[in-house]
């Protein structure tokens, strides 16, 4: 699960040493990727960053939406 947060990591143009193991260099940009999205600096990989990484990986149009209303 490391290397693609790797892959999300340099694709957001933070400087991250490409490999299968987390470094110095992935938990300072994992702290620099909070800081620049609003979330709490923890230095911590947890589920809301990795979605937070996805989120980031999205453009609009890319996700359909739908209104659901309720049966009346």
């Amino acid at each position: 699960m490391v290397s693609p947060l790797h892959e999300q990591l340099l694709a957001l143009g933070f400087d991250v040493s490409p490999g299968n193991t987390v470094t110095q260099s992935t938990i300072a940009a994992i702290q620099s990727f909070q800081q620049s999205r609003g979330l709490e600096v923890t230095s911590e990989i947890t589920r809301h960053v990795l979605q937070s990484l996805e989120e980031t990986s999205w453009e609009l149009g890319d996700r359909l939406l739908f209104v659901s209303r309720p049966l009346l």
